[in-house]
Formats: C-alpha cells, sequence, structure tokens
C-alpha cells in the first residue's frame, strides 16, 4: 500500500445532482393518437368485412385495408418516438433540453445565466394543467434560450427554476464548467 492520498469526490454540496426530468406530455399530441388509431381500426375492420365475405374481396380493398393498418400504426409509433426522444432536465446547476436517440444533443442555460422564467399556455392545455416554459438568457435576450414544450404542471416547473436562480451561491459551484 502507498501513503499516497486518495483522490476524493468533492464534497456532497459541491456537485451537481439531478432534481427531475419531464417528458412533453402525450396531451399536446393527443389528435396524432385518435387519428393514428381511428386509421388502424378502419383498415383492420376493412380487411376482417374483406375477408368474410361481406364485402367484395378485391385487391384494392385488401391493399387500402393493409395500407390504412401500417399507416395509423405508424403514426402513433412516430409520435411516441418523437414525445420519449425530448428530456427536458432541471439540476442544482443548470436546465438541460436533450434531444435524440443516437445523435444526442443538449442545450444547457446555468441559473446565474437566466434573466426571465414564463410559462404560456392555451386554454385547452390549461384546463389539463398543461402549458410551456419559456426560459430567457443573458446570451438570447429576446429569444427564448429554452422552451420547455407540452409539460405538466408549467407553473410548478416554472417555481422550481426560479427557486434555483433566487438561491444561487456565491461564487457558484459550477464556475470549473465551461459554458456553451
Amino acid at each position: 500500500m502507498s501513503n499516497s492520498p486518495i483522490d476524493s469526490p468533492a464534497p456532497h454540496k459541491k456537485r451537481e445532482r439531478l432534481v427531475a426530468i419531464y417528458h412533453p406530455k402525450r396531451g399536446s399530441t393527443i389528435f396524432n393518437y385518435v387519428f393514428g388509431f381511428v386509421v388502424f381500426i378502419f383498415g383492420l375492420g376493412s380487411n376482417v368485412i374483406a375477408a368474410a365475405g361481406f364485402v367484395e374481396f378485391g385487391l384494392v380493398s385488401w391493399t387500402l385495408g393493409l395500407f390504412a393498418l401500417a399507416f395509423g400504426l405508424v403514426l402513433v409509433l412516430w409520435t411516441e418516438t418523437r414525445r420519449r426522444h425530448i428530456l427536458y432536465i432541471v439540476t442544482t446547476w443548470n436546465i438541460r433540453i436533450r434531444t435524440g436517440y443516437v445523435n444526442k444533443k443538449t442545450a444547457r442555460v446555468f441559473y446565474d445565466e437566466i434573466t426571465e422564467v414564463a410559462t404560456s399556455s392555451e386554454p385547452v392545455e390549461e384546463a389539463i394543467n398543461q402549458g410551456d416554459v419559456v426560459v430567457y438568457s443573458v446570451k438570447s435576450k429576446d429569444e427564448p434560450a429554452l422552451i420547455f414544450e407540452g409539460v405538466h404542471n408549467p407553473h410548478g416547473i416554472r417555481e422550481v427554476i426560479l427557486r434555483f436562480v433566487a438561491t444561487i451561491p456565491e461564487p457558484p459551484p459550477w464556475l470549473h464548467v465551461p459554458r456553451d
């Protein structure tokens, strides 16, 4: 054994910790789910009716039924995949948006760069407690730096972010992290 000191990790309060991860909610894309399901059921029904002999069986009816089945299934799967490839991450140092499965891209804003946090939602979204959280930073004065789109409880997420902005320690523990 050597007598050299062991490199210990940073103290617990000096490390970044995960606070929450959010996904866009299904309610913001409900039309795609409903339309895809209806088209899928139409295709399934037309093929069953043609196979049972209630409608004249032909290449055109069978092809249209299969196309409707495939289109409905692809629409629902595409909508769900698109919804799941976006992560909204809140940590003790910053907020991030991560997109992609293979080619992941991350956009982040540290709390000391945030100038304003706002929420926006349509009346229909407000009824189901959904909306967008819009974050403005020093770097992008008039344009939003990050937008959490279609999240549940946008006012609560805004409040969490504002509390972190209000309680930035001096000096911030993330000064060693390179900024983009």
